[in-house]
């Protein structure tokens, strides 16, 4: 049997009255992914990426760390807001909670951290980056997991999808293995 959808909750709903077992964070975290998921990202094009990328100069970098800084906050909390409320359950699964809390970790660390106004600032800002994106490493095996609980414990007619979209959920997770 499938766990109650809850992808139909209001937003304050979900982030007030979490059936999700309660992590460490504070509401007032709770508060600032509330807030960042609800902002729109900024589009950006690939030749955007490609012209600012052009003669880095330490100014450039700095501006594309200040960007990054204002940015990646919007797109983590809502990748949280997402994990929050996948169908089925699946946001209840083990792997996926896991998944969930490394990035509600990743934004707290965003959000605490100073707005980057000089070279070093950036370098140090970098770092960071790097260092979330090492812990994130295996979030993939954990989805991967999350969808093998999920396929264990719902029948396609409780998914509400018809073979294909269990075959969907197979071949994912095969992809995702490696």
């Amino acid at each position: 049997m499938c766990i109650r959808d809850r992808s139909t909750q209001s937003t304050g709903e979900l982030f007030e009255r979490s059936m999700l077992p309660r992590r460490a964070f504070s509401t007032a975290i709770d508060h600032k992914l509330q807030l960042y998921a609800s902002k729109a990202p900024v589009p950006v094009s690939m030749l955007e990426m490609f012209e600012f990328a052009q003669d880095p100069s330490p100014e450039k970098l700095v501006m594309n760390a200040q960007f990054l800084h204002n940015e990646l906050p919007v797109r983590v909390a809502q990748r949280v807001w997402d994990l929050r409320r996948l169908p089925h359950g699946l946001s209840s699964m083990p792997s996926m909670i896991t998944v969930r809390e490394s990035y509600e970790r990743s934004f707290d660390r965003l959000v605490s951290t100073e707005m980057p106004t000089t070279v070093q600032d950036e370098e140090s800002f970098f770092v960071m980056i790097e260092d979330i994106k090492q812990q994130d490493t295996h979030d993939q095996e954990y989805i991967s997991s999350a969808l093998r609980e999920l396929i264990g414990v719902c029948t396609s007619g409780d998914l509400g999808v018809d073979n294909g979209g269990t075959r969907w959920v197979r071949v994912w997770v095969r992809v995702s293995e490696g």
